[in-house]
């Protein structure tokens, strides 16, 4: 049996409800966001005996947070935040009408393929791609930050 990516979506979610989301799926990793007018610093690194990088989430209108299990996405509404879970392992906490379409296939890129980052310099973003039946990629999922 091959692998599948799963993708959920909330909306309305308050700041709070969305930090309790990171904290819950991303528990240590990297995030990054920003406003609608410019992306804010670099990447940040996060962890559970550091979680002060989620306090700049007030601020921001849109930020990912991403781990090697997951990617949480964000996007500021009218009625609070928006929301996208793309993981590797299906979750039954989620109502069966937050499943983003059907379970995706997956594309692992080797690890020579990376993305390069300008921030901080010289580090290499791996990912994952989620696929849909025609192999086109539907979501590609950041998974960490390294050399």
């Amino acid at each position: 049996m091959s692998e599948q990516g799963y993708s959920y979506r909330r909306r309305g979610q308050s700041a709070a409800e969305l930090r309790a989301l990171i904290e819950r799926y991303v528990p240590a990793g990297a995030i990054f966001g920003g406003d609608l007018v410019a992306l804010a610093d670099d990447i940040r690194s996060f962890g559970p005996g550091d979680m002060r990088p989620l306090d700049a989430l007030d601020g921001w209108d849109f930020g990912h947070a991403f781990c090697a299990e997951a990617e949480l996405r964000w996007r500021r509404a009218a009625d609070g935040f928006d929301v996208l879970l793309l993981t590797e392992q299906e979750r039954a906490e989620f109502a069966p009408g937050e499943q983003v379409g059907q379970p995706w296939a997956l594309r692992r890129p080797s690890e020579d393929l990376r993305i390069m980052l300008d921030r901080p310099k010289g580090a290499r973003l791996s990912f994952v791609q989620y696929l849909a039946p025609n192999q086109a990629v539907q979501f590609v999922r950041y998974r960490e930050v390294g050399p």
